[in-house]
């Protein structure tokens, strides 16, 4: 499935094509931790040892009929795109 090009289901965002593709749990490096600010939005933010992040869009079972669940995981893969700089696939998705 094309997830970028279409709603998964209904009321959900459509998440933008990204290497991640449709986060539900991430973790950023200590490098790309810092200076980290906490978004506002749903997506859990739990302090890793060491200096890292570790980021889940639900604390449940994650589930990709979900309409929230796949919101949280947009607010996850913006997330990540912003503190990787890793959003140059988007507009040439293969």
């Amino acid at each position: 499935m094309d997830y970028w090009k279409a709603l998964i289901v209904s009321g959900a965002p459509v998440i933008r094509y990204n290497p991640f593709h449709i986060p539900w749990v991430a973790y950023l490096a200590p490098k790309l931790a810092t200076g980290f600010v906490v978004p506002r939005g749903d997506v859990r933010i739990e302090h890793a040892q060491g200096g890292g992040l570790l980021l889940s869009a639900t604390e449940d079972r994650f589930d990709p009929t979900n309409p929230d669940h796949l919101r949280r995981a947009h607010e996850l893969a913006e997330i990540m795109i912003a503190r990787t700089g890793d959003g140059a696939n988007d507009t040439n998705p293969p």
